[in-house]
């Protein structure tokens, strides 16, 4: 079914007691052992919305072995009611994540602020190194020099924004394709970017792919109040502005995306345009305060 430099999916057909059931066996190559361990935590907590799933062999190797998820796949509606519902239930998953402490019982699964020191330099050197290679093409170094200049002059003030901002356990490619909806409750689906960060990312990966797509999702303001609205007060004082918040957290996704387009070893150079544009137009248009908190 897919076969990506990051994992193998196969759909697979059975039938068990005279019903017929689809499965997935899914092998990640890096990452694996956080998946696993995440379906085993859903095994005792069942209000965590992922599917049943379990560690099997086939031929040898070892796969993981997923049920469908249940309900409708996000990316497939244009029900703005179904995106309300959606976005509710990602801001509670978030919010129960920590009550459970789901996180803390997930050593293996990385910590995002502990990647946000390097992030940036990394990044934009990674992606320079690719285009003088000749694997990005189409890339506009005005852009990509433009951006560089200006995260430089802001990097220290906007990682020191993010880690201001409270963590949960969150999924970390959050799209229409990965949220099943199921009456109020969701199910997610493909886990290799899960990591311990803030949750309001999930909703920036969640619009930014959909405008990508040409998905009709809704009014974003009322998808981002609806989440919002179902965080808990503590939650919402923690990041402050709910906009300039959205438009850090856009900053780190892009680079984040920027970084899954450099692993892949494939000619990004269109896309990264994009991710660069981002970045800029973000930069440009945070408030000077968050420039200025941190400066060396």
């Amino acid at each position: 079914m897919r076969d990506w430099p990051e994992s193998k999916v196969l759909r697979l057909a059975a039938v068990i007691a005279n019903e017929q059931r689809t499965f997935y066996a899914k092998q990640t190559r890096n990452g694996m052992e956080q998946e696993v361990a995440l379906y085993h935590l859903a095994e005792t907590e069942k209000d965590l919305p992922v599917p049943a799933g379990k560690l099997v062999l086939l031929a040898g190797e070892q796969w993981l072995l997923l049920e469908t998820a249940s309900g409708i796949m996000l990316a497939s509606s244009s029900n703005p009611q179904h995106h309300l519902s959606a976005v509710k239930a990602l801001a509670s998953f978030h919010e129960l994540s920590n009550k459970r402490s789901w996180g803390a019982r997930l050593p293996k699964v990385p910590d995002l602020r502990d990647h946000l020191p390097a992030l940036a330099d990394s990044v934009l050197g990674h992606v320079d190194q690719r285009v003088k290679n000749g694997i990005f093409t189409q890339v506009d170094l005005r852009l990509l020099g433009t951006t560089r200049q200006q995260l430089s002059g802001c990097w220290h003030a906007i990682q020191a924004q993010l880690n201001s901002y409270p963590v949960a356990l969150i999924h970390g490619d959050c799209h229409g394709g990965n949220v099943f909806l199921a009456g109020t409750r969701i199910t997610l689906i493909d886990f290799n970017s899960i990591a311990i960060g803030p949750g309001l990312l999930d909703m920036v990966g969640l619009l930014d792919v959909a405008a990508r797509m040409g998905n009709q999702i809704g009014n974003k303001e009322q998808l981002l109040t609806a989440y919002w609205d179902e965080l808990l007060p503590t939650t919402r004082q923690a990041y402050g502005d709910l906009n300039a918040a959205f438009q850090v957290l856009r900053i780190c996704r892009a680079l984040l995306e920027l970084e899954w387009f450099v692993l892949s070893g494939e000619d990004y150079g269109l896309r990264t345009n994009r991710e660069l544009a981002i970045i800029s137009s973000c930069i440009e248009g945070i408030s000077l305060r968050f420039v200025d908190i941190a400066s060396p």
